[in-house]
């Protein structure tokens, strides 16, 4: 429990706080829904606004071997609930100790270390040793210990809770459509311009950047997408492939990029990518000049879908 205990002083608050506490991977319009009924009632009752969120999942310390793809890094998590007017974040590590905690203990502990007066959570929250702190625990905990709870219906998607697990289904199908919906915002990936085998340029007329992005980061189906890339503050029209172009026998899986109308070296800049639809599955040409042919129609696909999508706004 030390390391928590330090882990919660970190982020004293000045006064009394609402808390919610989550993974929030994602950010999406389940949680924005839940951390916007915080704030307004944080703001009814003058109190400051936090969230306690986890540094690492905390599935892969109860079930070994469990492994997830994370659909925001952890800058991208922080950045994305601050937006929503959320005062304080709390990264804590969750370890085999924070496991075995009571739900009395650790409300203890937000209460002491982080002048914790309330919690907003959904009907199915529950923390604490074996998930006992469920939402009937915490409202019989709160009058004993003076905290208040409030229960927030979940916001749902034809009668299913927005979740996390769906987002990342809809992204393993190439369902952009519905990720976007789920999400309130375009599903983007970020990482740094590496050299790449040189064929775009030397072979096929279009140079591209490869990205490297975190092995942890959840990736669309793979196939060619219109997207937009933002370097250095400036945002670009781009076409990408996701996949291990099935025309070159033994390709590496990667992420590449035709960024129109850019002819600057970029080798080493972090691009952000969103992805905004869906041309086409990978496919595989007989020969160079068909596959030519087929990224000039991509190209040409992505300028018009990306340009009517501008003209839309």
């Amino acid at each position: 429990m030390n390391l928590l205990k330090k882990e919660l002083n970190k982020y004293k608050p000045s006064k009394d706080a609402y808390f919610s506490i989550g993974v929030f991977d994602g950010v999406h319009m389940g949680h924005k829904h839940l951390l916007e009924i915080l704030t307004n009632q944080a703001e009814v009752d003058g109190v400051l606004t936090g969230v306690i969120t986890f540094l690492n999942h905390p599935r892969e310390v109860l079930n070994p071997g469990f492994s997830q793809s994370w659909l925001t890094t952890k800058e991208e998590r922080h950045n994305l609930i601050k937006e929503i007017g959320i005062d304080l974040i709390v990264p804590i590590s969750f370890t085999k100790e924070t496991s075995r905690i009571r739900a009395d203990q650790f409300t203890d502990l937000m209460q002491r270390h982080l002048r914790m007066r309330g919690l907003v959570v959904g009907p199915d929250f529950a923390f604490g040793k074996n998930r006992e702190g469920d939402v009937n625990f915490l409202n019989s905990l709160g009058k004993e210990k003076g905290f208040d709870v409030k229960v927030v219906k979940l916001k749902e998607k034809t009668n299913s809770p927005i979740s996390s697990s769906l987002i990342r289904q809809a992204l393993a199908t190439g369902d952009l459509s519905t990720v976007i919906q789920l999400l309130g915002r375009n599903y983007s990936v970020s990482g740094k311009v590496v050299p790449g085998d040189g064929r775009g340029t030397t072979l096929l007329g279009y140079p591209t950047a490869n990205l490297e992005i975190p092995e942890y980061k959840a990736i669309p189906k793979d196939g060619i997408y219109a997207t937009i890339a933002t370097i250095d503050g400036q945002t670009f029209q781009a076409a990408a492939s996701l996949g291990i172009q099935p025309t070159f026998p033994n390709s590496a899986h990667k992420i590449e990029v035709f960024i129109l109308d850019l002819k600057a070296n970029i080798y080493g800049k972090i691009v952000q990518l969103e992805f905004i639809e869906r041309i086409r599955d990978e496919l595989t040409f007989p020969t160079k000049e068909d596959l030519i042919s087929q990224i000039d129609r991509d190209v040409s696909d992505t300028r018009r879908i990306l340009t009517e999508r501008n003209n839309e706004k």
